[in-house]
């Protein structure tokens, strides 16, 4: 793993009320190096409730290779909320294309409900969007996202003391303390609208939009509560091509950032 890298830059896409915050990084090569790097830059869409810091360590791989740009999604991170009733993953998707600024092409990479975001970016804008790959989609049956959207809360975070020992006190091996602080303040920054994008990806009916998906994408599943999920995902999306890592466990971009980096 590379680590997270020193060159990131932030800013903002988009007018006010509506700017969509983002971190990118990447620095082209010349000479000898020139001819391993990928013109087309990678845009990497995070799982709920994080934002674009997620991807942090992962960049420090990917930027050796390409120019990526990782954006928080609306209402997460730095970026605006969507000010609506039953925001949808289409909404998300839409919002998001002003990372599209100025790019004549650009590839995707998803995680979580992430994936969604990509797919139906691809779907909105098709000759924008060059190659595809997607970890771990939570591509659920009707009766398991109704049943999760029924334990979705809303309101502010209340139970900040217990989200707080299970995001650092009882973080994963393989993240330190001051990593896992950081990420577990970014996801309050939604506040009582930190349901928002959980909602979305469970009314987003996989069974129904997938199959009509009619393009090239990668699937990569790793050992995670999506495996069984990730797998119905590329049964049920026609040009699928997965690819099973058993061998990657959580946290996946934290310890195993350059394993999912040489996949893409």
């Amino acid at each position: 793993m590379s680590g997270r890298p020193n060159n990131i830059e932030k800013g903002y896409f988009g007018e006010s009320g509506r700017q969509v915050h983002f971190r990118r990084s990447g620095s082209k090569k010349i000479g000898a190096e020139k001819a391993k790097w990928n013109e087309t830059p990678l845009l990497c869409l995070p799982p709920a409730p994080h934002s674009g810091a997620f991807f942090e360590s992962f960049i420090g791989d990917i930027a050796e290779k390409r120019t990526v740009i990782v954006p928080d999604c609306p209402g997460y991170g730095g970026s605006d909320r969507i000010e609506k009733p039953d925001i949808s993953i289409s909404d998300y998707a839409n919002r998001l294309a002003i990372c599209f600024d100025g790019l004549s092409k650009v590839d995707l990479f998803g995680f979580h409900s992430g994936t969604l975001i990509a797919i139906e970016m691809a779907r909105i804008f098709p000759n924008i969007v060059g190659d595809i790959t997607l970890v771990d989609i939570p591509c659920f049956n009707k009766s398991v996202r109704d049943t999760q959207t029924s334990k979705l809360k809303t309101g502010l975070p209340s139970d900040i003391g217990g989200s707080y020992d299970r995001a650092v006190t009882q973080r994963r091996a393989g993240i330190n303390e001051d990593r896992a602080f950081e990420l577990w303040v970014e996801t309050l920054r939604s506040g009582r609208f930190q349901s928002d994008l959980f909602r979305a990806a469970f009314a987003y009916d996989c069974e129904k939009e997938f199959p009509d998906f009619d393009r090239l994408v990668t699937v990569i599943a790793t050992q995670s509560g999506l495996l069984e999920a990730t797998r119905q995902a590329a049964e049920l999306l026609p040009k699928a091509n997965l690819i099973e890592r058993l061998d990657i466990l959580p946290p996946t971009f934290e310890i195993h950032a350059n394993d999912i980096a040489d996949l893409i």
